[in-house]
């Protein structure tokens, strides 16, 4: 086998996560000693320090031992390294993604000639921020960043892979990125690259701008980003030309007061050709391309940059404002990725310019299980991988930490152990392990996968009269994923009692089941049923029809820190049936097509009057 740098380094980023005692650091250790003759005679042990058992795990695994060698002591590992000609006994030179970099940790300066313990492989470098990954840190597999020339570091080996590997462009590699809890795919990403350099636009700013506007096609922020495949809200009209074959159609409607439709994309693809041509100066409006800082690309957006039209109403110092920040979170995040990214092929033309995806093409694909179809929420006790196949194989995209939880609609059972499935917002399946089979569970389902309590149904709209926490589960135990506040309002469709609480419950926008507590169980309300709070809120019978002059809010509650559902404009109307004098202000009500009551303010109470009435 030939092996390059990409090649070592996809090995090593499987097991990322990896930690010293689990089934898969066992593989690793019977791997090394499976092989023979060992180094030294020695048969390595679960116990023994590992970092450099996983640097000749990866030899082995990629047929590079001939250019690595094969030790489980780094000292040691060093000789092999000088007899093959492939030493750098240096510690203060920028390294290259797949070379081989060794630890003193005696000494914390250069030039450091101390004992070499602790080895890793470089993963990418970035300014003088090199990226490794390491066996045995922490007894696990992590990724590590260190500044170049820093005091530890012994020195490098530099194995001859097979030529252009490490300076000719390679497809990208690196796996997914992650912000906030969100996750953009490889795939995808490899997608962005593609159409992002046709124009010569830098693909990584494109992927910060997406962030900003949909958080990556999230459902809970952006129903159009995930329901139309329109991650950063492009409208009707919108036409393309016809050499890019984009399949698109009309989509979900814009809101009322500003009309129209979004576009809906077919797929993802569709919709990154979509984008990058608008960007594009054959499109003609925005001035991004060959942008090579974050701030430039930004300008170019807007008029102050020679665009001719902005691209935001908020303008250019808000967006900036958003936008860069935004980019250096992903960046720190994301280690040597933005880097790698932006300094990719497009691909190769013989598979459309998208070679197949690991995080689809999983290992194990042949194996066979069953998958149960069960609906719950997992509350982990410890930091658990997120995989794209259930198994210890399978590669670790994301993670869950305590505090957060997992809805997931079936289990699988594979590999010794039992592991909970979900689609994920790219819209692949994911897989959690639950416990390991007959034996160490890793988090709770409360009340078990059946929830144990009885939902009953009742329809109503309630008013919080403090703030109050929207969870995912009727317990006190449930991730808090949203709030509500005085003067805004749920309707709700049914109520629990579970957890010394009665719990209000809804289906979100994004369409998980969500609770909200009403009151402890025979003790303390939180709010109220009814809108009118005060008797100086009460609602006079009084029927007429209102013409605004300017344009005003359409809320929840008849007061200004009710929730703004809607707008009127001028030259608009509404029937109202009644009205309310609350919070210095005159309210207008009606009843909305949702069944709702809702309220306009007519006019400051003595004062300013916001149109007429007839």
């Amino acid at each position: 086998m030939a092996t390059t740098v990409t090649n070592i380094l996809q090995e090593a980023s499987k097991y990322i996560g990896v930690v010293q005692g689990s089934a898969q650091h066992i593989q690793i250790v019977n791997k090394y000693n499976s092989v023979k003759p060992l180094p030294q005679g020695y048969q390595v042990t679960y116990d023994d320090d590992w970092c450099d058992t996983f640097i000749s795990y990866l030899a082995i695994q990629t047929g590079a031992v001939d250019l690595i060698g094969r030790e489980c002591g780094v000292q040691r590992h060093i000789d092999i390294f000088k007899n093959l000609g492939i030493w750098i006994e240096d510690g203060t030179i920028k390294p290259k993604p797949g070379d081989i970099i060794t630890f003193a940790w005696s000494t914390s300066y250069q030039p450091n000639n101390s004992w070499a313990d602790h080895i890793g492989i470089v993963e990418s470098v970035s300014g003088n921020t090199i990226t490794t990954i390491e066996g045995n840190s922490s007894r696990s597999v992590r990724r590590r960043t260190y500044s170049v020339g820093h005091g530890n570091i012994r020195g490098y080996a530099r194995p001859s892979y097979q030529t252009g590997s490490s300076s000719t462009p390679q497809q990208y590699s690196g796996g997914a990125l992650t912000n906030a809890g969100r996750t953009m795919t490889q795939n995808n990403i490899r997608l962005i690259i593609q159409y992002a350099k046709q124009y010569n636009i830098k693909p990584s700013f494109m992927i910060a701008q997406m962030y900003i506007e949909s958080h990556w096609g999230d459902p809970n922020t952006s129903v159009v980003g995930s329901v139309d495949n329109n991650w950063s809200g492009i409208s009707q009209p919108f036409t393309a030309p016809s050499d890019l074959a984009i399949k698109m159609s009309r989509g979900s409607a814009r809101p009322s007061n500003e009309g129209g439709y979004y576009v809906h994309f077919d797929t993802l693809e569709d919709y990154f050709k979509a984008y990058a041509f608008i960007l594009s100066n054959r499109n003609g409006i925005y001035k991004v391309q060959g942008a090579t800082t974050i701030e430039a690309f930004c300008k170019g957006l807007f008029r102050v940059g020679g665009a001719t039209s902005d691209y935001a109403a908020s303008g250019y110092q808000h967006y900036v404002n958003l936008l860069v920040p935004t980019y250096n979170a992903i960046k720190q995040q994301n280690p040597g990725k933005l880097e790698q990214i932006d300094s990719s092929e497009a691909g190769p033309e013989n598979t459309g310019g998208v070679s197949p995806d690991p995080e689809i093409s999983n290992p194990g694909d042949n194996d066979t299980f069953h998958r149960t179809q069960e609906f719950g929420t997992f509350f982990p006790n410890t930091t658990v991988n997120v995989r794209d196949y259930p198994s210890l194989q399978g590669n670790v995209l994301a993670q869950y930490t305590i505090g957060e939880s997992v809805t997931y609609d079936s289990y699988v059972i594979n590999n010794g152990y039992v592991w909970l499935s979900y689609i994920s917002y790219s819209g692949s399946r994911r897989y959690v392990a639950w416990r390991v089979q007959n034996g160490e569970k890793f988090g709770t389902i409360p009340s078990g996968s059946n929830d144990g309590f009885t939902r009953v149904p009742e329809n109503g709209t309630f008013f919080p009269e403090m703030t109050i926490n929207v969870r995912d589960y009727p317990s006190t135990q449930g991730n808090i994923v949203a709030q509500y506040h005085v003067g805004e309002s749920v309707i709700y469709d049914s109520y629990i009692i579970n957890n010394g609480y009665v719990w209000l419950s809804y289906i979100s926008y994004s369409g998980p089941r969500r609770y909200v507590a009403w009151r402890v169980q025979g003790g303390e309300l939180f709010g109220s049923f009814n809108a009118e709070l005060t008797p100086s809120t009460q609602r006079i019978l009084e029927t007429g029809v209102f013409y605004p002059n300017k344009t005003i809010n359409v809320r929840a509650f008849p007061g200004t820190q009710g929730n703004v559902l809607a707008q009127y404009t001028n030259g608009e109307n509404f029937t109202y049936d009644s009205y309310v004098i609350n919070d210095g202000y005159v309210w207008l009500s009606y009843v909305a097509s949702s069944g709702s009551r809702r309220y306009v303010a007519w006019r400051v109470q003595g004062g300013e009057t916001f149109g007429t009435i007839i």
